[in-house]
């Protein structure tokens, strides 16, 4: 079983999600990220998202300001290539983020604010994603969407679930059109970026795929270090570490081995 993947969901839960759906009017994603949250109890869910968005429905359509903030960004793009000519794209995105008061090479902000529009292409936005994306968060107005963009990163980064679905998502998010590996640089970049704090020995395992490892990461890679980080303790330098179970990848394998001989005490 690849530890990385994501559970199905049963028949129940798909039942839940769409009766969450009934009752709020939100999307697939919302639903599940709330019932998640409330161990799929749906009352609870349903109260947790009135709660959360001050007892109001989602809006239903982007505010004259945040149409406004889509063209604000978009036009500082500067972009004349055709399929993208309408969307916000690196230069806007980077004005973007100085509004928000983010640092894309040091705060993962930009990185859940993309998650959370459901952003397919990497310094992209579309417009329909801005739309439907500022519509679930109850967003109106710029002021609101900087509060709002801290709120949510800290729930994602204070809920196990919502963190797990937010690590894969910057894999995909990560890719080039077409490709199936992240390139190792590329890779740590984002580990870096949204593992900070989360696992003691970060500068170790990026130092080891930098140096040693030098290869692309697979999505399994990916998916299988996030459990690794949570369920082998490294405070022992990984002493309960069984290489012989197949449950790992070679490069973790690779990574203990190549840990225990250079900071093992």
């Amino acid at each position: 079983m690849t530890l990385g993947r994501s559970t199905k969901l049963t028949s129940t839960q798909k039942s839940q999600i769409q009766q969450f759906r009934n009752i709020t009017s939100t999307s697939e994603k919302v639903a599940t990220e709330y019932l998640k949250k409330s161990n799929w109890e749906l009352d609870s869910a349903v109260d947790d998202y009135y709660n959360s968005t001050g007892g109001n429905l989602a809006v239903s359509s982007t505010s004259k300001e945040m149409e406004e903030s889509f063209e604000k960004y978009k036009n500082a793009s500067n972009n004349v290539d055709e399929e993208t000519k309408n969307n916000i794209t690196l230069d806007g995105i980077l004005e973007l983020a100085k509004d928000l008061g983010t640092d894309p090479e040091s705060d993962p902000s930009l990185l859940v604010l993309f998650f959370k529009l459901g952003c397919k292409t990497p310094y992209n936005i579309t417009p329909d994603e801005w739309k439907t994306g500022m519509s679930e968060l109850s967003v109106n107005k710029f002021d609101q969407l900087k509060k709002k963009l801290t709120q949510v990163k800290n729930d994602i980064y204070n809920d196990q679930y919502q963190y797990k679905e937010f690590y894969n998502y910057v894999f995909d998010y990560s890719l080039e059109e077409g490709a199936k590996t992240l390139p190792a640089d590329l890779a740590i970049g984002q580990w870096k970026l949204i593992l900070k704090g989360k696992f003691k020995h970060l500068e170790q395992w990026c130092k080891f795929i930098e140096e040693q490892f030098k290869k692309a990461i697979t999505r399994d890679t990916w998916q299988l270090f996030l459990d690794f980080t949570r369920t082998v303790s490294c405070e022992n330098d990984y002493k309960d570490y069984d290489a012989d179970s197949g449950a790992w990848p070679v490069a973790i394998d690779d990574y203990v081995e190549w840990y225990h001989k250079n900071y093992k005490k």
